[in-house]
């Protein structure tokens, strides 16, 4: 029995010496870097609030692993379970022996974070399925910038969607987390693909305050494609110094008033409305011109107003005026005038043109291809020339057919002044 005691001893003693060296086997060797700089284990990491934490890890394992687990979180803050972006985990299956890995982890440095509070930490833990497990902790120091506004929350009034043609309405609430107030801060929501956008200035937001602006109103184009669109919404303060920005989306769903046409006409019972063009080319900085005729074929005069919806792209203007008076059975023409800004991005963008008169609505869709080259290329020429005689043409059968219905007319008051005897 003593025999046997003496023999299973020592196996028993190399097991745990195994288990003791399979848990501390792996072996590493560290480099991290934060934020472009490079730490040591224990030291003090400095960072502004509102910062983001790009973590850079460069390591060598000594042996074979499996199951690795790095991660990253914050350690003393007690919303770590309950906000994203304070915690990140990479987990890797295998790590061969002598290899070097490069990973990466990001996290966002809360925004409840108290700056007097000096017991927060950053932790980076390396573990793996055997038990070995390294860990490597550091103190933040963390200070306010001067300047500092973010944006909170984005609310939209109808919250998901909205209908062609309706309005939405965003406000926007604003913290300020720097240490000075602001004044004069511009807030804006627009819709790059629609062509729409709406602004405001806020009085002072004081430091550590939080504020929220007035309702910006978006009026969705009549005719604007139902699905989902991309709404910016910025902030610019310091003088314009700084910015920040951003990106929510909206469901825009189909609407009740506009009339799909491919043929640059609208046409109601007595009324025809034609564009020349629907879709130009214009090259950033310079000016478009989108003639629209008005056809009253009724027997008496009607009062017509055309608008256009503002753009961010430009600045809009109807010529020679926005009223006009189509006598009966004729037709009047004005020209929507676009000029593009110098800085306009290139790309297709939209514009919304709305004719009112006797208690009826019609809504254009027009679109306008922003090009950076310049000079007046033959297809520009052809274009325009294009579309000068095709309004042209419209008024001249526009006049023939006026005529023919006067011609008529005067023809049967003839006959009912005959006498026959």
């Amino acid at each position: 029995m003593d025999k046997l005691k003496w023999l299973v001893l020592p196996v028993f003693l190399i097991i745990l010496l195994a288990g003791a060296v399979s848990a501390v086997s792996v072996g590493l060797d560290w480099e991290i870097e934060i934020n472009g700089d490079n730490y040591d284990r224990d030291e003090v990491v400095h960072l502004e609030r509102g910062e983001d934490l790009d973590i850079g890890i460069k390591f060598t394992a000594f042996n074979d692993a499996e199951n690795v687990e790095l991660r990253a979180f914050f350690s003393g803050y007690e919303y770590s379970d309950h906000e994203a972006g304070t915690s990140d985990m990479i987990f890797i299956d295998e790590l061969d022996s002598g290899v070097t890995y490069t990973e990466d982890l990001n996290l966002e440095l809360p925004d409840k974070l108290d700056i007097k509070d000096d017991n927060y930490k950053l932790r980076i833990i390396f573990s793996d399925q055997n038990g070995y497990m390294e860990d490597f902790t550091y103190d933040l120091r963390i200070s306010t910038v001067s300047h500092g506004l973010k944006i909170k929350d984005v609310v939209f009034s109808p919250e998901y969607r909205v209908q062609a043609g309706r309005a939405l309405l965003s406000s926007v609430r604003i913290w300020n987390m720097g240490k000075k107030a602001e004044d004069g801060v511009k807030v804006k929501v627009s819709i790059p693909e629609l062509g729409v956008s709406a602004s405001e200035y806020m009085d002072e937001v004081e430091a550590e305050d939080t504020k929220t602006s007035e309702e910006l109103y978006l009026r969705i184009p009549s005719c604007a494609a139902p699905g989902s669109y991309q709404v910016n919404v910025e902030l610019e303060y310091d003088e314009g110094y700084e910015t920040s920005e951003v990106t929510k989306t909206i469901e825009i769903t189909e609407g009740e008033l506009c009339r799909p046409t491919t043929t640059g006409t609208k046409t109601s019972e007595d009324v025809v409305i034609s564009v020349a063009s629907q879709i130009q080319d214009v090259q950033a900085g310079q000016t478009l011109n989108y003639p629209v005729v008005i056809s009253n074929l009724a027997s008496e005069a009607k009062t017509f107003t055309v608008s256009a919806d503002m753009v961010d792209w430009g600045t809009v203007s109807v010529t020679p005026g926005n009223v006009v008076v189509v006598g009966p059975k004729s037709a009047e023409s004005m020209v929507v005038k676009v000029s593009s800004s110098k800085d306009a991005t290139a790309g297709q963008k939209m514009l919304s043109v709305s004719v009112k008169g006797d208690g009826q609505a019609e809504q254009l869709v027009l679109k306008a291809n922003v090009i950076k080259s310049a000079g007046w290329s033959a297809t520009k020429v052809l274009q325009v020339i294009l579309a000068i005689v095709i309004v042209l043409l419209i008024i001249i059968g526009l006049i023939i057919g006026f005529n023919r219905l006067r011609g008529d007319e005067d023809f049967e008051d003839d006959e009912s002044g005959q006498t026959y005897y």
